[in-house]
């Protein structure tokens, strides 16, 4: 029964890791007018040119604007942020090297495991 909740436990940390590999932000090459011409992503993150860095959700493009809706409390609030602004913008989505390098390791990690030392046994 403990081997049973053993790897129940090491299979759902190891699913959550998964879930964190797949997915990363990726710097846009494209100028956002050009992006949001393309696909509207459902998140960007951005970088402002003072440096700070902010994650907008169902941004849209209005003319020189992005433009956003969020909750503040019980009502809605629109943040607005000029494309002068941004220095970067960044999407999320699928990160194929990371995903490669995590199946790496878990495979290592499982031949590890399965490596047992020789006890009682005549390997000298």
């Amino acid at each position: 029964m403990r081997t049973r909740r053993w790897v129940l436990s090491i299979s759902a940390l190891g699913a959550s890791f998964v879930i964190a590999a797949c997915h990363s932000w990726h710097v846009e090459p494209l100028d956002p007018v050009h992006l949001f011409s393309l696909h509207h992503p459902g998140a960007v993150r951005l970088t402002r040119a003072d440096g700070s860095r902010l994650v907008l959700r169902h941004p849209v493009l209005s003319a020189d604007t992005l433009v956003v809706t969020y909750w503040v409390g019980t009502q809605d609030s629109d943040a607005r942020i000029a494309l002068a602004d941004i220095r970067i913008i960044e999407t999320h989505g699928f990160s194929g090297a990371r995903t490669a390098a995590l199946v790496g390791v878990a495979a290592a990690v499982v031949v590890a495991a399965s490596v047992r030392p020789c006890s009682g046994c005549a390997c000298d």
